[in-house]
C-alpha cells in the first residue's frame, strides 16, 4: 500500500510505554514508508524537571521491542533527542510529523523554525486521544502516579471510597502469606524514597533507624494486645499530621482508604491512627500509592515485609480486594 508520506517525525519521552504510544507509532506507521523517532535523552529529560522516569536505555528497549513486533524496524531510525527539535528543522528528508492535540504548538513552531530557513513546511498529522476507563487520557504520569496501568484500567474502585470491605473466610490464607519479600539483615533505606510503615513495631524500628516515612499506620497494638498508651511512646522524630479513623479487625473502611488517599495527596507526613486494626492496610496502600513506592510491614512469624509497588503488586492488590465483600446495612 503506497504512503501518503516519505518519512516522518514523531517524537516523545516514551515513559512506562502505554497504549497512546503504540496508537501515535501504528498511525506514523500507516501515514508514512519511514519514520524517524526521537526519544528524549536523560539529560534532557531532567532539564524539564520530570523526576521519576525510566532512564533512556529501558525506554529505546521498549520502543524498539514494540517496533520488533509488528515488524517495522526496517523502517525506522531511533535518535536520541536534547531538544524538543532533533532533526525536524534541519532535515530536508523528513516530509511530516505527527503529534497529538497536546503538542500541535511544538509542531507549529517547528515549521516557523523551517519557513525562516526557506525549507518546505512539515504536514502535520494529528494523532487521536486515547482514554483509560474513567474517561480520562492515558498518560505515563498517570501511571507512574499509580492511577492506571498501560492499558488505562484505573485501579481504584471508586466504590471502595463509600463502602465498607469485608474480608471473606475464603482469602484469610492466601493473606497470611508474604505480600513482598522478607527483610534480611540491617535495612538500607534511602533517605528520598518515599515509603510507608504498617504496624507499630515495624514503624518504630523505621523511627529509630530513619523517621521520614511518608505515611505510617499504627493502631497501638501488637499481635491484637495493646501495648503502646500513645504514639510518643514510638518515637516519631518530626512533627507529623495525625489523622484517626476506625477500622474494625476483619474489614477496610472507606474511611481508611479516604485517609490514606488524603495522605498521599499531601506534602506532609502523615501518621493514620486506627481504632481497631490496620492490618489490612497494605492492600489500600498498594492500590493508592505510585510506582517505586515503598510498603513495609509486619508480617507474623516471618519478620518485616517489603513491598515495592509496580503494575504487578497493583493489579494482585486490585483482584484481592475485589474479592472482599461490601458491607451491607
Amino acid at each position: 500500500m503506497i504512503k501518503k508520506y516519505k518519512l516522518i517525525a514523531v517524537g516523545g519521552t516514551f515513559d512506562n510505554f502505554h497504549k497512546g504510544h503504540r496508537g501515535l507509532l501504528t498511525k506514523a506507521f500507516s501515514s508514512s514508508e519511514k519514520i524517524i523517532i526521537g526519544i528524549t535523552s536523560d539529560a534532557y529529560v531532567l532539564k524539564n524537571k520530570i523526576r521519576k522516569i525510566e532512564n533512556y536505555k529501558k525506554r529505546k528497549e521498549t520502543v524498539e521491542n514494540f517496533l520488533f513486533e509488528k515488524d517495522f524496524t526496517n523502517r525506522t531510525k531511533i535518535i536520541k533527542l536534547d531538544d524538543e527539535f532533533g532533526e525536524t528543522i534541519n532535515s530536508k528528508k523528513i516530509d511530516s510529523i505527527i503529534v497529538s492535540k497536546c503538542t500541535l504548538k511544538t509542531a507549529k513552531l517547528i515549521n516557523k523554525k523551517r519557513d525562516l530557513k526557506k525549507m518546505s513546511k512539515l504536514a502535520i498529522v494529528i494523532s487521536e486521544y486515547f482514554f483509560a476507563e474513567d474517561g480520562l487520557l492515558i498518560s505515563s504520569k498517570r501511571i507512574r502516579e499509580g492511577q492506571i496501568d498501560k492499558e488505562g484500567k484505573v485501579y481504584l474502585n471508586k466504590e471502595w471510597l463509600n463502602k465498607n470491605l469485608i474480608l471473606p473466610q475464603s482469602l484469610r490464607p492466601l493473606l497470611k502469606k508474604p505480600f513482598g519479600e522478607i527483610v534480611k539483615g540491617k535495612m538500607l533505606i534511602n533517605s528520598q524514597l518515599n515509603i510507608a510503615t504498617v504496624g507499630d513495631v515495624t514503624t518504630q524500628k523505621f523511627n529509630k533507624l530513619y523517621g521520614n516515612q511518608k505515611i505510617s499506620i499504627i493502631d497501638l497494638l501488637v499481635g491484637r494486645k495493646k501495648v503502646f498508651s500513645d504514639i510518643k511512646q514510638l518515637k516519631f522524630k518530626n512533627n507529623k499530621e495525625l489523622i484517626k479513623v476506625s477500622n474494625p479487625p476483619g474489614m477496610i473502611t472507606h474511611k481508611l482508604f479516604i485517609a490514606i488517599r488524603k495522605s498521599f495527596k499531601s506534602d506532609y507526613e502523615k501518621i493514620i491512627l486506627v481504632k481497631g486494626e490496620e492490618d489490612l492496610a497494605v492492600l489500600p496502600l498498594a492500590i493508592l500509592a505510585p510506582l517505586n513506592f515503598q510498603i513495609y510491614y509486619g508480617q507474623p512469624g516471618k519478620g518485616i515485609i517489603k513491598v515495592v509497588v509496580n503494575e504487578s503488586v497493583k493489579k494482585r492488590a486490585y483482584s484481592l480486594l475485589s474479592q472482599f465483600n461490601f458491607e451491607t446495612r
